[in-house]
This record gives structure tokens, sequence and C-alpha cells, in this order.
């Protein structure tokens, strides 16, 4: 019975070896498998941790029938272990912090107030509308959300000849912003006010990646933006295409007044650190452990945040959250506040 304690324990210890060595392997890294082990180290070593448990107690109410006694290196081996475990559940965590939207500070002058929230077009437009009029966010980003035609969220009109592909439409009665979208990139939608001028959106992104929206010359305050649904790690493909689609939204951020926001299918630590090329993550910026934002049926502490506001360097983050949002969506949206650094 001990001989068979002792080959359980080494086997969890070889799975703890597994978590936290084979995704700092370079070429292992880029694998569909080590991105989970990455964004869900937490949750593997609490579900570790309950298998162990479990098995204690097995052991414990054996022994106990046939009166065998545990002997002291069995029992610093499971306070070793158990202790491994928890602490590594601890350790690579994801922060615990939602917030309710009327917990979203107050609308400020000066300010740029920035929503993103893949809906996974599930999230009626209604919903939808309710939350960006209660939020009043300056841009709105949804990574995946489309609804009709030309995969406008809101219906609106589209001011640009019949025979040119249409890239935005003015939503007069709603909220007073440019819509931008673009037949490439049949997810993604993007709400910008009008204020800042109308934007032009760019060509040649890769497919369904997202899409880079340039201001006008005209209004030199506007932020260069970038839209970004990064096309996730599957098995039986691999990591090509995440990679693909990292490297065009890496080359794209190099303005220092720059947003990029999105679903970018990967953590920080699936990135490799917290700079988008230029552009530097909010939450990071903010010395916040970012709460999970993906998939809303886990606490956010054992969520993984794979939803990102970058920021250039003419901004100075004010505040960020992960929103308690709708869990129609698997994807919980997240909300920043930056203003313009004086210089």
């Amino acid at each position: 019975m001990k001989k068979i304690h002792y080959i359980f324990s080494f086997m969890i210890l070889c799975a703890i070896f597994i978590v936290i060595v084979l995704p700092m392997i370079p070429f292992f890294r880029m694998s569909p498998f080590a991105f989970l082990l990455i964004a869900f180290r937490s949750t593997i070593f609490l579900v570790l941790a309950f298998i162990f448990l479990l098995i204690q107690i097995i052991f414990a109410i054996f022994a106990h029938k046939t009166r065998i006694h545990a002997d002291k290196k069995g029992i610093l081996s499971t306070v070793i272990i158990m202790s491994l475990l928890l602490g590594g559940t601890w350790y690579y965590s994801a922060g615990n912090q939602v917030y309710d939207l009327h917990q979203v500070p107050a609308k400020k002058s000066g300010q740029i107030r920035i929503l993103s929230w893949n809906t996974n077009h599930a999230i009626e437009k209604d919903e939808l509308l309710s939350v960006v009029k209660e939020l009043k966010p300056d841009i709105v980003f949804f990574p995946e959300e489309w609804q009709g035609q030309n995969t406008k969220v809101f219906d609106c009109d589209l001011d640009v000849p019949e025979d040119q592909k249409p890239t935005h439409c003015y939503l007069d009665s709603l909220i007073d912003s440019y819509e931008y979208f673009k037949e490439e990139s049949p997810l993604q939608t993007l709400l910008v006010p009008k204020k800042y001028g109308l934007y032009s959106v760019e060509s040649g992104e890769p497919y369904y990646a997202g899409f880079f929206a340039t201001p006008p010359a005209n209004h030199s305050e506007s932020p260069y933006i970038l839209l970004a649904h990064i096309q996730r790690p599957e098995f039986g493909i691999g990591t090509s295409w995440w990679q693909k689609h990292m490297e065009w939204a890496k080359e794209k951020s190099i303005y220092e007044n720059m947003i990029a926001a999105g679903d970018f299918n990967a953590t920080l630590g699936n990135i490799g650190g917290h700079q988008l090329g230029e552009l530097e993550d909010m939450a990071y910026a903010l010395n916040q452990n970012q709460a999970g934002t993906w998939p809303t049926f886990l606490p956010a502490f054992l969520g993984a945040p794979i939803d990102h506001i970058f920021i250039g360097k003419a901004y100075k983050p004010i505040w960020f959250g992960v929103l308690n949002t709708s869990k129609k969506s698997d994807h919980r949206a997240i909300f920043g506040i930056v203003e313009k650094v004086n210089r």
C-alpha cells in the first residue's frame, strides 16, 4: 500500500513538473497544448489538488481499516505536494476583481473611455446598446459581433456609392458615432465618435485578424486604432494563424497615440510579455492582476485573461477593469480609461 502511495505521489510531482517546465521550452511553447497549460495553470493545479486530496482520503480510510500506520516520510511528502499544488493555484491564478457596470468611474472631460467585448454574437442589439449608453465609452471594440448585412452591429445608412465596398456608416440617432467594419473581417465591428473625424480602414491585414483604422490628417489628437480578433491556436491547426495575426498586430502597433484592443486569444504569458509592439497592456501598466475574461462559466480567478487593451506612450492609464457582463457570451467585457500625457 505504501508503495502505491509513493508511486501516486511521484506521478503528481511529474504532473507539477510538466505544468511548470514544459511551457518554458522554446519549441514546445508555441504548441496549442502549451497555450492551454499557460492560460489555465491555476485551474490545472486546483484540479490536481482535488484529485490528490481525494486519493489521500481513500488511502487514509484504507489504512484505518487495515491498521496500517503512515510513516513520517509519507506524511511529509503529502504535506509538501499539497503545498505545491495549492501554492501553484494561488501563484498562477488570474485576478478576482470583476466590476458591475455601475462601478465604472463616471465620464470626465479630457479622458478616452474604451470598451472591448467579444460578445460571441450572442447578445441582442438592445442589450448591447443599453451597455454602451450606460458606460458611455468613446471607442467600442466588438471583436466578434455582427448582425445583418455588411457585419453591422447596429442598422444605419451606408454613405458610400453602391459600387464601393462599404467600411462605415453613421449612427446619428443612437450614439453619435461612426460604425466601422470590413468585408475581409466579417466578425469585427468598431465604434468611434464622430468628433474624432472619419477614419480610413486599411486593407491588407490577415483574414479574420481584425483591422487597422487611421484617423484623418486634420485630427491629430485622434488615436490610431487596431481592433484585434487573433485566431486562437487549435489542435490540428497549430499556432501558425495566431503567430501570423500577432505579427501583423505588432507591426501596426508603432504609434505613440494608438489604442489596440480586442480578443487576442492569449494571456500575457502566452504573448511573452506586456508589450504589443510599442504599446503596453493597460492592466500591467496599472500593476493589476487582470481577472479572467474567458470562459465566463469559470470563476474569474480561474479564467484566462485573453482580452486586452494596449495603449501607446501618448496615453496615461487611469482605470481598467473586467466587467460583470451577460453570461450569454463566453467572454467578459473589459473597460479602460486613459488620458493624454502632457508633454
